[in-house]
């Protein structure tokens, strides 16, 4: 919890002198040429805005990746003919300001040949990843395990992250 509170904060404070330095530039553009005339082509966009959003800073990250896995299956209780289990560590951390639900289900294998494996049909021993609603600035690590066919060759670890919502405040001129 302090961790959080510290964070905002200091983002707060941030974002506070952000607001002081580009309210003291004004509007006008940031250069001007030698002989004083305002110079639109080396003109910073920020100094015409009235707000901005940006992206939500979210990571997803593979710790662990056992093929076949090492570990111990609870569901179902063996492969069936022609099938393997793979287990990954999974860590998903969130670096923004608003939280982050998703489901681990969200999480897919793909093999070289474009194949989808989704998580949440196998289940381990090992801590799970679990589906939730992360709050900004903290971090989750948890196992998700797959079920492929014996050739297949794993290429890719998907995340279907949300969508992120975008918002600027903005007020009436005045």
């Amino acid at each position: 919890m302090f961790r959080t509170i510290s964070r905002r904060a200091l983002t707060a404070s941030s974002l506070s002198s952000v607001a002081l330095a580009l309210g003291a530039r004004g509007s006008g553009p940031a250069f001007a040429q030698t002989d004083g005339t305002p110079d639109a082509s080396n003109a910073s966009t920020t100094d015409t805005l009235v707000g901005e959003a940006m992206a939500p800073a979210w990571r997803f990250a593979v710790s662990i990746l056992e093929d076949p896995y090492l570990g111990t299956i609870t569901t179902p209780s063996e492969a069936p003919a022609g099938q393997r289990f793979i287990g990954v560590e999974i860590v998903i951390t969130n670096d923004s300001l608003q939280p982050l639900e998703f489901r681990n289900s969200s999480v897919r294998l793909l093999d070289d040949r474009g194949f989808n494996y989704p998580a949440a049909v196998v289940q381990g021993t090992e801590p799970r990843l679990v589906s939730q609603n992360l709050p900004d600035s903290e971090r989750t690590r948890g196992w998700v395990w797959f079920m492929v066919p014996e050739g297949a060759v794993v290429s890719e670890m998907i995340f279907d992250g949300p969508p992120p919502t975008f918002r600027v405040p903005v007020a009436p001129a005045s």
